[in-house]
């Protein structure tokens, strides 16, 4: 792994997908407290119409925090790990709905920690998000309860990132998001680039280094990616200085 800013000659035959907790924005306490600074979500733009559309937001996050993050920009997404995807303001796929009873999974963590402080629950359309950052302690009592939710239910999976664990749709994760992307103009054939910070991530890191792409991991721990920036500030003023420099040779 290359411990420095990646060069990206012929910045066009490239496409572009960006991550946004921990990468376009810093981890915070809780989702809602996400903020992506307006040099970067500009920085988003100019790039986007650089590429002609080719860049796209892959996230964790339903599409409806990903437009309230994002705008504009977010026309090109995949929500929820890919379960929700969706190019030119389009969804493509809805195929993980019938896969996943949130309703029922909320129920069943509800009634498990009646009694525990500082869990918070996040239903998405094809997915149920447990975060522990408030309480670290439920850390094993969360991930055997969602092991045992997983092994009782075809079709489910655990996706394991930052203080927090997701049930999933087994066949729903960021490489597969990327390589249907990667299947359709504008995306279709450049050279794909993938910044992400978590374990989560590392489907996408595989996809593109599969396509002899970018990945770029954010932050420590181990990954597949093929190069790494300490943290999420110094991605994004990479990214800063990548928009202006397109800004500068138009």
């Amino acid at each position: 792994m290359k411990h420095q800013a990646p060069v990206l000659a012929r910045f066009e035959s490239y496409a572009l997908f960006l991550d946004i907790d921990g990468t376009l924005s810093d981890i915070a306490p809780s989702p809602d407290g996400a903020f992506i600074d307006s040099a970067t979500l500009q920085a988003v733009e100019r790039l986007s119409d650089e590429l002609g559309g080719a860049l796209a937001v892959i996230s964790g996050r339903k599409l409806t925090d990903i437009d309230r993050l994002i705008g504009r920009s977010a026309q090109n997404a995949a929500g929820s790990h890919g379960a929700e995807l969706r190019k030119s303001g389009h969804l493509l796929n809805v195929s993980a709905a019938p896969v996943i009873d949130t309703n029922a999974i909320e129920k069943s963590v509800r009634d498990r920690f009646s009694g525990a402080s500082g869990l918070l629950i996040e239903c998405k359309p094809f997915s149920v998000a447990l975060h522990y950052r408030a309480n670290p302690t439920l850390a094993e009592a969360v991930e055997v309860f969602v092991d045992h939710i997983v092994r009782t239910n075809d079709g489910l999976t655990k996706v394991k990132g930052k203080m927090i664990v997701e049930i999933v749709p087994a066949d729903v994760n960021k490489g597969s998001a990327i390589a249907s992307f990667m299947s359709r103009e504008p995306f279709l054939g450049r050279i794909p680039v993938f910044a992400g910070d978590d374990t989560t991530d590392e489907h996408g890191f595989e996809t593109v280094n599969a396509l002899e792409g970018v990945s770029i991991k954010i932050g420590d721990g181990p990954s597949c990616a093929r190069y790494r920036f300490d943290d999420a500030a110094q991605f994004r003023q990479w990214l800063t200085r990548l928009g202006s420099a397109r800004r500068s040779t138009d």
